[in-house]
């Protein structure tokens, strides 16, 4: 089992059920993290709910995704996070003998290195959490502007006057 560590499977439990579509940088046909400069654009959908997260690309192609990695010498490699592309990273929140629980990767993916499989997951993650956030406070502002509020005469309680003692 490969799971997530602990404050990342809490980032992917903060995220609300639903369908999200995050616009992704693609290179070679791969999702890049990390990486810079004018790229094609692709997109993913993040698919959750309160056990299960799964990503794909939206146009059913296999999903890729490479990790930049800088080195202080200068130099760079990209990493691919599957030993071979998939159809779909599925992760599913698991219950431990302890009775905690942890998300992990579900089957169908062979992960290279555990690291970039976090970074990749830490991305989505900042990016679907932020979109979710834009998206409830452009909720809450639309109710907030629709909703009649009270006269401020009303809404301000008059200060308490107390005899001088």
């Amino acid at each position: 089992m490969i799971s997530l560590p602990a404050r990342v499977g809490g980032a992917v439990s903060d995220m609300h059920t639903g369908t999200l579509r995050l616009s992704v940088p693609l290179l070679d046909d791969a999702i890049q993290v990390g990486a810079e400069g004018t790229l094609a654009i692709g997109t993913i959908e993040v698919d959750k709910t309160p056990t299960t997260m799964s990503v794909r690309r939206s146009d059913g192609r296999p999903l890729q995704a490479h990790i930049l990695h800088r080195r202080l010498d200068g130099h760079s490699s990209r990493n691919p996070v599957f030993e071979e592309p998939v159809s779909l990273l599925l992760l599913r929140q698991m219950q431990q003998a302890d009775g905690s629980h942890v998300w992990a990767v579900g089957p169908g993916a062979r992960i290279r290195k555990h690291r970039d499989l976090v970074q990749l997951v830490v991305t989505i993650m900042a990016f679907g959490l932020a979109k979710q956030d834009v998206r409830y406070e452009r909720a809450v502002a639309r109710r907030s502007s629709t909703a009649r509020l009270p006269s401020p005469a009303v809404a301000a309680p008059t200060p308490a006057r107390h005899p001088p003692e």
